[in-house]
């Protein structure tokens, strides 16, 4: 009985094998076949994409060189815009470069190639301002002296400020040291303005070193070389004054 049952089943996978295998065959042939076709299109819409980047840069690039041969010439219409020159060499060369290509777009040799400003001579602005500076300087000088000899400033009968040799002897040093560092700074400034001579520039180091010595004394709280320091001061400023006519 089984043997008559299993004949037909065997017929019926010979003849239905052919079709299995076909079946087989084509869906190996479609897996090699698909990573194909996938791929072309990548490789497609790739070379696509490329070229539409080439195309935009290229417009984007035609734009900008529009845009900078037009702008000298919208530039130099009133309203229309400021005028510029890169490194004097291009666009308005009438327009200062701020030091650019060397200030070879200048009418006079800049004082040095990094700025457009002009050395000066009897020709220049500044030299107008030449007696106002030494005023200045001068009445920063004369207050100074005040403030280092016997300046004393009362307001409403109260003593705001003391003469430097007084907080000596009372051994203040934080009075000197204040006052040192308060105008008296001003004074070095200003005895360089007016220090023209080589006799004059070496007065005022001379005056330098005494108020440096002084204010040591002071931190030190060595009232003998305070003393004698600020009668250094003193003399050496004096010497100085007159080197300068003061």
């Amino acid at each position: 009985f089984h043997k008559l049952n299993s004949v037909p089943s065997k017929i019926i996978m010979v003849r239905f094998a052919p079709l299995i295998a076909l079946a087989l065959a084509t869906t190996s042939v479609t897996a090699f076949i698909t990573p194909a076709r996938r791929h072309a299109n990548v490789v497609r819409m790739t070379a696509q994409n490329e070229a539409q980047d080439r195309r935009s840069f290229g417009i984007a690039a035609l734009s900008t060189l529009a845009a900078g041969a037009f702008a000298p010439v919208a530039s130099a219409k009133p309203g229309e815009g400021a005028k510029f020159s890169l490194f004097g060499l291009l666009g308005n060369a009438d327009s200062y470069s701020e030091g650019g290509a060397y200030n070879s777009d200048q009418s006079k040799p800049a004082y040095s190639a990094y700025g457009p400003f002009s050395p000066i001579t009897d020709d220049s602005l500044a030299n107008d301002n030449t007696e106002a500076d030494k005023k200045a300087q001068t009445a920063i000088v004369l207050e100074s002296e005040k403030r280092l000899k016997t300046d004393v400033t009362v307001i409403n009968g109260q003593k705001y400020s003391k003469p430097i040799s007084e907080s000596i002897a009372k051994k203040q040093w934080g009075e000197v040291i204040t006052q040192l560092d308060r105008y008296l700074y001003n004074l070095r400034r200003a005895m360089n303005k007016l220090s023209k001579t080589p006799e004059s520039k070496a007065a005022a180091v001379t005056f330098y070193k005494a108020i440096e010595t002084l204010n040591g004394a002071c931190t030190t709280k060595d009232q003998a070389a305070a003393s004698a320091a600020y009668a250094a001061s003193l003399a050496a400023f004096d010497a100085w004054k007159v080197t300068v006519g003061l």
